[in-house]
């Protein structure tokens, strides 16, 4: 588990690299914003990674909006999220990086533009459970190791009795992830 977050955490520098870049060179004022919207993610992938077995929901949803500002800045208008800000004042556990790992698989296996964003919510249902809903438009050819979503159900498996459910329709692809009761860990 340790190796895989760090794995994560070296695709996650190597992308921000590349888009720091082009950020210096098109617009300084922005950068800065950039700057403090990476330093939190930093900060957070850093406990994450000491905090193996679950983080409170709503720092994983603070790290997700970093996450989301970089991800808007790269893709504007073809990529937009929505959720419940309910979601914040819940006291619930996940697994560390869950939300960003399934924001990752969404923007990796589809193609989206202005015209055709990439449309992702993410809502919680009566059960305590946390839905991740993407709109599907497939890219033709994807090169994958298909480890992400297979180790975030094994970690599941392991924290919590209730697993993974990932269902794959026509038009979107969702994975619900049980919230974890604080102190059952």
């Amino acid at each position: 588990l340790f190796m895989e977050q760090n794995y994560l955490g070296l695709l996650y520098f190597q992308d921000i690299s590349i888009h720091l870049g082009k950020l210096m060179q098109e617009n300084r004022s922005y950068l800065f914003a950039f700057r403090n919207q990476y330093c939190k993610r930093i900060k957070t992938i850093e406990q994450e990674i000491k905090e193996t077995e679950g983080i409170l929901l709503h720092e994983e949803l603070e790290a997700l909006e970093a996450y989301i500002f970089l991800m808007q800045y790269r893709f504007g208008e073809g990529f937009k999220v929505h959720y419940d800000t309910v979601l914040h004042g819940k006291s619930f556990l996940i697994a560390p990086l869950t939300l960003q790992i399934l924001m990752e698989n969404a923007l990796k296996h589809n193609v989206f533009s202005k015209d055709n964003p990439l449309t992702i919510e993410i809502q919680l249902d009566h059960l305590n459970r946390l839905y991740f809903k993407n709109n599907k438009n497939k890219k033709e050819e994807v090169h994958s190791t298909k480890t992400g979503l297979a180790n975030l159900i094994k970690r599941y498996e392991y924290l919590s009795e209730d697993g993974v459910q990932v269902e794959e329709e026509t038009e979107s692809f969702t994975v619900s992830v049980p919230l974890i009761t604080l102190g059952t860990i």
